[in-house]
C-alpha cells in the first residue's frame, strides 16, 4: 500500500502554516498582514490558473466546479462549516473573530 505523501505533507504544511500565524499575527502590522494574505491569494490564483492550462478537458474542470458550487448551495456547507466554527469558538472560549472565517478558509 503506498502513503498518500501528498496528502500528509499537505497537512503538516497548514498545520505549520497555522501555528506560525498563531505566533506572528500580533507581530505584524495589520497592513502587513493584509499584504501577505493577498500575495498568498495571488500565489493560490496563478498555480491554479497554471493547472487549468495543462487539463486536457477544460471544460470537465468547469462543470465539475460549478456542480460543486451547486450542490455545496444546496447543502447549505459554508453556512454549517460556520455554525460548526462557531461551537468551536466558543467551547475554546476564543474571542478572536477570525476563528470561524479561518476554518471557512481552511
Amino acid at each position: 500500500m503506498e502513503l498518500p505523501v501528498g496528502t500528509i505533507v499537505n497537512a503538516l504544511a497548514v498545520i505549520c502554516g497555522s501555528l506560525l500565524g498563531l505566533l506572528l499575527r500580533h507581530g505584524l502590522p495589520e497592513r502587513l498582514r493584509e499584504i501577505v494574505f493577498q500575495g498568498i491569494g495571488i500565489c493560490t490564483l496563478l498555480i491554479g490558473m497554471q493547472m487549468a492550462l495543462k487539463v486536457q478537458n477544460l471544460l470537465v474542470v468547469v462543470f465539475a466546479v460549478l456542480l460543486g458550487g451547486l450542490l455545496g448551495e444546496w447543502a447549505r456547507l459554508e453556512d454549517r462549516l460556520r455554525g460548526l466554527g462557531d461551537r468551536l469558538k466558543q467551547r475554546m472560549k476564543s474571542s478572536e473573530g477570525k476563528f470561524t472565517e479561518g476554518l471557512l478558509m481552511a
